[in-house]
């Protein structure tokens, strides 16, 4: 079995799992019996700003597991079909990427802010932000991860008018976007046990969007210097 093959089976294999504890959660709040309301929107401090009854949240955590069912079954028609034997090391790493992004991390972060909501990771108001600041930094360490290594795709990275036009700025904008995005998630998982709720969730979006912007401007910067750009 080639390294490709190995990758997609492994993706295949934490799609699968992910989606059964989707089902799992699903069955666990129907049948939870909690008869008010469950926070299902908490706002950018970490904060419950929405509810719904425990029916409707499975009903939203069940169209969920679907919609990520029919991912993986169209990522993996995708991996096993006939053109992935012209892919390269660098599109197999795109491909797992946008894979890992569009669909095993939203479902894990569905899960975790319905065990948010039921109360099984936070009793307190005051814990659930910081959960929430733990759990964001996490997912930002993996995607910072990921996004770093990718290759020019159409789903995945700093995708700008500059980046597109030089090969240069894609691979240093991605590589500072995915160093930064690892380094706030790595300080935004480590400073959550002691970070002033809510203001440390709010600390890493202010975070993400800095991040987020010198990403962008330095795909600019490099490819106004880069011989090789198009215009």
């Amino acid at each position: 079995m080639s390294k490709p093959e190995k990758t997609v089976r492994r993706m295949e294999v934490a799609s699968v799992a992910v989606t059964i504890l989707q089902i799992g959660t699903v069955a666990a709040v129907w049948f939870s019996g909690i008869d008010g309301p469950i926070p299902i929107h908490f706002n950018a401090s970490g904060e419950a700003d929405g509810w719904a009854p425990r029916q409707q949240v499975a009903i939203l955590l069940a169209a969920n597991t679907i919609i990520a069912a029919i991912s993986l079954i169209v990522c993996s028609r995708i991996a096993h079909g006939p053109r992935v034997a012209d892919y390269s090391p660098a599109n197999w790493r795109s491909f797992t990427t946008g894979w890992m992004i569009g669909m095993v991390i939203p479902s894990l972060f569905a899960v975790f802010l319905a065990a948010l909501g039921l109360g099984w990771t936070a009793p307190t108001d005051l814990e659930g932000p910081r959960w929430i600041q733990a759990f964001t930094g996490l997912i930002l360490v993996v995607a910072g991860a990921l996004i770093g290594k990718t290759s020019p795709n159409p789903f995945v990275g700093v995708r700008t008018y500059w980046s597109k036009r030089s090969r240069l700025a894609w691979d240093k904008s991605n590589r500072l976007a995915g160093r930064l995005f690892c380094l706030i998630g790595l300080a935004g998982v480590v400073s959550a046990p002691f970070s002033p709720a809510p203001m440390g969730v709010v600390a890493l979006v202010v975070a993400m969007a800095f991040a987020a912007f010198w990403a962008v401007y330095e795909s600019f910067r490099v490819w106004r210097t880069d011989p090789d750009r198009q215009p």
